[in-house]
């Protein structure tokens, strides 16, 4: 019964220093786990925040493409209108000389 209990006692003691190695092993792996889920969560913060700034980048070259499209239509329209008025100046001014034209030629007829 003695060399049974010293068996037993023997292969708890063996189960024990078992248990303990597996138990290290499984803090070894758990803290590589976590090592490389920190820095797996770094890497794509980093992505991330690179991605937000990219987009952040084209958004104002967007806002920027937008303001100059926005100033040269701008531009256009003021150089549309001034050169309408000058067709108005140029119109009213013809209408004048056609006026002018027609009147000194009823002065020709009249003085004939």
């Amino acid at each position: 019964l003695r060399a049974r209990v010293d068996e037993c006692a023997e292969e708890a003691r063996h189960t024990e220093r078992r248990a303990a190695a597996d138990l290290a092993s499984l803090r070894v792996l758990l803290d590589s786990t976590q090592e490389r889920y920190e820095r797996q969560r770094r890497l794509l913060q980093e992505e991330r925040e690179d991605h937000q700034q990219v987009l952040g980048h084209h958004q104002r070259m967007r806002t920027r493409e937008r303001e100059r499209e926005q100033s040269a239509i701008g531009a256009l329209e003021r150089e549309k209108r001034a050169l309408s008025d000058k067709v108005r100046e140029l119109h009213e001014a013809a209408a004048a000389a056609w006026h002018a034209a027609d009147e000194s030629e009823r002065r020709v007829r009249v003085a004939e």
